[in-house]
């Protein structure tokens, strides 16, 4: 059958899958553009259905006009958008026009993907997500800081980079998933229904607990009550020595890169042994070392994990210790770490992690099995 005989409910049906793609990568409006240029019928196909462009994604070559007509032909669907600004050279005002659009449409966002210079990060906060802004669908919120070209690579700290704080009073009641980088938030408009969390090179912790007094410090972090999954990457972490113990429903948690620097001793195992995790069931470590893996190794039999992933630490940090705290893993992966030690201490001792049969050795996925 040639392709022109097929039905327009399966192009149509093709035309969704050809769309689809992770956010900053081709795909979304872009692909469906391309595909209405095809011919006739699948341009007609293309422009009846408000679906196809439901998914915007804007660079820094994307005109006021192209917004407007996309937003148009999505009518009243829910959108999804994109704003990739890494490469921009406009005008501060092209990008207040731009801006200015998508805050006509703000009630019907369902998510948005950022990624643009502190500059225009900075507007954004003002022009989308100023005082009392509402957005009722907004269930996704990824926001990155891209850092200068100038900007030399060690330089890119917390404590070294300025970064965009929103201090604005915004509602998003059905949020679910939000990941800041180098985006320092305040906890006003984060609901207390978050799904998944995701932090990396902010001050989100310290700031939501500094912007509490001491009666409502159980208020700054109780938006971690209904979290599954969170991920914390080169950030600091609060004191959470005046907070009592709360049960989180946290499935998945991701630790990496955290710096002695920006963490007090005793500081990451009061944050954890506060955030009681019952439903623990993933761990992913990623470059820790010194008191902040002897603190973490500390706290480990407290969960009931089944998996496990350590990534770049020291040779001797995944000692005899550590596993016997994991004593219900099924699944271990390591990557950039040797694991020659680690099959050495499994096999002496059967009662170390017993439920374990093979380990994930690389980012290849190589599987050695263990040795009874």
């Amino acid at each position: 059958m040639h392709i022109d005989e097929l039905a327009p409910e399966i192009l149509l049906e093709i035309f969704e899958w050809a769309k689809a793609s992770p956010p900053f990568a081709v795909g979304g409006s872009a692909i469906i553009i391309s595909i209405s240029q095809v011919c006739r019928k699948w341009r007609d196909i293309t422009c009846d259905s408000t679906l196809l462009w439901d998914d915007v994604r804007l660079t820094s070559g994307s005109s006021q006009f192209k917004l407007e007509q996309l937003l148009a032909r999505s009518s009243g669907s829910p959108l999804s958008i994109s704003i990739d600004y890494r490469a921009t050279n406009a005008a501060l005002w092209y990008h207040r026009r731009m801006l200015e659009v998508i805050v006509v449409h703000r009630r019907r966002i369902r998510a948005l993907h950022v990624i643009a210079p502190l500059h225009i990060l900075s507007l954004l906060s003002r022009e989308v997500f100023c005082l009392g802004a509402d957005f009722p669908l907004l269930c996704r919120l990824h926001v990155t800081q891209e850092f200068l070209p100038s900007r030399k690579p060690d330089e890119r700290t917390v404590d070294k980079v300025p970064c965009c704080r929103w201090t604005s009073s915004w509602h998003a009641p059905q949020l679910r998933s939000l990941s800041v980088s180098a985006i320092t938030p305040t906890t006003c408009g984060i609901p207390g229904r978050l799904k998944e969390l995701h932090v990396q090179d902010s001050g989100y912790f310290v700031q939501s607990v500094a912007c509490a007094s001491d009666g409502n410090l159980e208020t700054a972090i109780s938006h971690f009550l209904n979290l599954e999954v969170l991920s914390i990457t080169s950030s600091p972490l609060p004191s959470l020595a005046r907070c009592r113990p709360i049960d989180t429903q946290i499935v998945s948690l991701t630790l990496a890169h955290l710096r002695t620097a920006d963490i007090p001793p005793g500081t990451l195992a009061r944050f954890l042994f506060t955030l009681r995790m019952p439903s623990l069931r993933h761990l992913s470590l990623n470059s820790l070392s010194g008191y902040l893996w002897e603190e973490l190794v500390g706290w480990l039999s407290n969960a009931a994990l089944r998996s496990v992933a350590f990534e770049s630490l020291a040779p001797t940090a995944v000692d005899e210790q550590c596993l016997r705290a994991l004593p219900s893993i099924s699944e271990l992966r390591l990557v950039d770490v040797d694991p020659q030690p680690i099959l050495c201490i499994l096999a002496s001792n059967p009662n170390i992690c017993p439920a374990l049969r093979e380990i994930d050795v690389g980012k290849t996925g190589t599987r050695i099995g263990r040795r009874r």
